[in-house]
């Protein structure tokens, strides 16, 4: 039960359970809530959560309560233990019932806190639901390896790929006479099955990140290294209904099976003693209600006299007087015939796998308690045998996380344990498959390729900008320099410099305007030459240079061009035309007009006879 100084978080979550039912009466069957942590520790650790992000928890659903785990994954083969509690309910309720969604909102949001966006939520489910095989594939390409595991599975066993999710995982390769094979475990389990526990958790708020089975969660335990790993190790489980053993071989499950035995049988047993011994009592009234109670009290009280003084001879009205050695010999044929199925089992995986013997056991479920038990599992499979603690010293990272509870308390919270070391890494996942793992790896490398190119974009960027940097800084220098240069140099000017540079400038214009108008003439002739074509033929070129003043008004120098025009005396217009816009465009000559034309023949040919009027520039 819980402590005095964890009262306070128990009705916190009970007065949440509580709050969410829709009647009183409903209120009324949870029973108080079991929390192992104290106030102080838990906050120390929700403050040492908010640094971290690869938060777990690890859930069990059992017949009347719920068990979490909460871990914090440190790496792969690295955890530590943050938080566990138990949630119990009233028996028989299913998960599909609004009462048990609401139970499991309220228990979440008190385990999560405010951290539910960084927190994977894995839940245990039952293993008699789901379809386990060991298959050997040929080797093949990595993309057909999941075909041949298919195929393979479905010879095996029937299938139905509608109503069932098949899945597997690649566990070694071997080489059989000569061939190389791969060994994987493949499973299937119903669809409708998965989505009613993922549809529970998705209408309290808290969808799950993965659904598992218990004996994946042991072998959670060995591959995180959080139980000490053999090469091969033997699980025996000892449930209510049915008991499970499982053998894994170098941390990988490899074969496991039910047994309809578990301690219901055994309490049965007890019963049947206690009614023949009734039989034989004719002063007593027959009450089978009363026997039963007593079968169960009798047998507990065994099971717990390793934990607690032996209890003495009792009587009530079935008159039965049993002490515990003699409620060992009842249920012993029931605990033989389980070892018999543990060593049945130990020897078949020896002749189908051909490989070491088992090396060691680990034990649990609530019988573990009790030492005489232990001892005849011991004695009769001659094997070291280990009760699991999940929550033991021995255990990585747990070495400043204390826990008063009973061993049989803590054995409880084993399944929920190995859910919390769960990881999409190396744990079957019913809502994650192959497929899902495969499209996920295709989206990974798509990523990678993606933020490759971008690295090498940015590294080329950063050159460029580099590269540019540095031309920037080196003109900087260079005109840092001009700079100083310029502040350095004084040039020496004065008036009588300037003078004498005026005089020569105007010495210079006086020379270039004489040799300008001495051969100017020249200058007419040659450019008049150059423009005029060969069907124009000049008859005179009249010239008149520096201007005569008339009234006030200053005459221009002027050219006089009379010519002919020889050819087609259609085209005579457009000849002249085209010479007058030639002379325009001259830098001699500017606004040229005809003064006359006429048409005249000349040597016996049809021309056009022009006089036209040039300014000089």
């Amino acid at each position: 039960m819980a402590k005095h100084d964890e009262i306070s978080s128990t009705e916190k979550l009970l007065d949440l359970i509580r709050d969410n039912k829709e009647s009183g009466s409903e209120a009324q069957n949870i029973s108080p809530v079991k929390s192992y942590k104290d106030d102080e520790k838990k906050s120390f650790l929700n403050k040492k959560l908010s640094f971290k992000k690869d938060i777990v928890i690890g859930i069990s659903i059992e017949s009347d309560n719920v068990k979490m785990v909460k871990v914090n994954r440190l790496s792969e083969k690295k955890h530590e233990l943050l938080d566990y509690i138990e949630v119990p309910f009233q028996e028989g309720t299913s998960i599909k019932s609004p009462q048990f969604e609401k139970i499991l909102n309220s228990a979440l949001s008190f385990f999560c806190g405010g951290y539910r966006k960084k927190i994977e939520i894995w839940s245990a489910f039952s293993s008699d639901r789901v379809e386990l095989r060991y298959l050997k594939i040929p080797a093949a390409a990595k993309k057909q390896i999941a075909n041949a595991a298919y195929w393979t599975f479905k010879k095996k066993t029937a299938f139905d790929e509608k109503e069932e999710i098949f899945d597997f995982e690649i566990l070694n390769t071997i080489t059989e006479n000569s061939v190389k094979k791969i060994e994987v475990m493949a499973y299937s389990v119903l669809r409708k099955d998965v989505k009613e526990l993922q549809g529970a958790f998705l209408k309290s708020g808290y969808p799950l990140t993965g659904i598992s089975i218990v004996p994946f969660a042991i072998q959670n335990m060995l591959r995180s290294e959080w139980l000490e790993k053999k090469n091969n190790i033997c699980s025996l489980f000892i449930g209510k209904d049915w008991s499970r053993i499982a053998i894994f071989s170098d941390g990988n499950l490899v074969l496991e099976r039910g047994i309809k035995s578990g301690i219901k049988s055994m309490i049965e047993a007890v019963r049947q003693e206690i009614s023949q011994r009734f039989e034989s009592n004719s002063s007593s009234e027959k009450d089978p209600g009363s026997t039963k109670k007593r079968a169960e009290e009798l047998f507990f009280n065994f099971i717990n006299s390793s934990t607690q003084p032996s209890l003495n001879k009792t009587d009530d009205n079935t008159g039965c007087y049993l002490d515990n050695n003699e409620v060992f010999k009842i249920i012993l044929p029931s605990l033989e015939r389980l070892v018999n199925q543990v060593e049945r089992t130990i020897r078949h995986f020896y002749i189908k796998f051909g490989k070491a013997g088992v090396e060691k056991i680990y034990i649990s479920g609530r019988l573990c308690i009790n030492g005489k038990i232990v001892e005849y599992i011991i004695e009769k499979l001659d094997l070291p045998v280990e009760v699991v603690d999940p929550f033991s010293r021995k255990c990585i990272c747990i070495e400043n996380f204390s826990s008063s509870e009973s061993v049989l308390e803590r054995d409880s919270f084993f399944p929920a344990m190995g859910m919390a070391l769960s990881n999409n890494l190396y744990t079957p996942n019913f809502i994650f498959t192959h497929k899902d793992k495969s499209q996920s790896a295709v989206f990974n490398r798509v990523n990678r390729t993606a933020f490759v190119c971008f690295q090498i974009i940015l590294v080329c960027c950063m050159a460029m900008f580099l590269w540019q940097n540095s031309l920037v800084n080196e003109k900087k220098e260079e005109k840092e320099g001009l700079e100083k240069q310029l502040e350095t140099y004084t040039p020496i000017v004065n008036q009588q410099m300037l003078l004498g540079m005026a005089a020569r400038t105007k010495s210079v214009n006086r020379i270039l305007d004489r040799y300008g108008k001495k051969y100017l003439g020249m200058a007419v002739i040659s450019e008049i030459s150059d423009i005029t074509p060969f069907n124009i033929r000049l008859l005179n070129i009249s010239a008149e240079f520096g201007g005569v003043k008339t009234s006030d008004k200053e005459k221009k120098n002027e050219v006089i061009l009379e010519g002919i025009i020889f050819g087609d005396r259609l085209d005579f217009e457009a000849t002249l035309t085209g010479y007058m816009f030639s002379l325009k465009k001259s830098l001699l000559f500017e606004e040229p007009y005809i003064q006359k034309k006429s048409f005249e023949f000349y040597e016996g040919r049809e021309v056009l006879c022009f006089t036209a009027h040039l300014k000089l520039v």
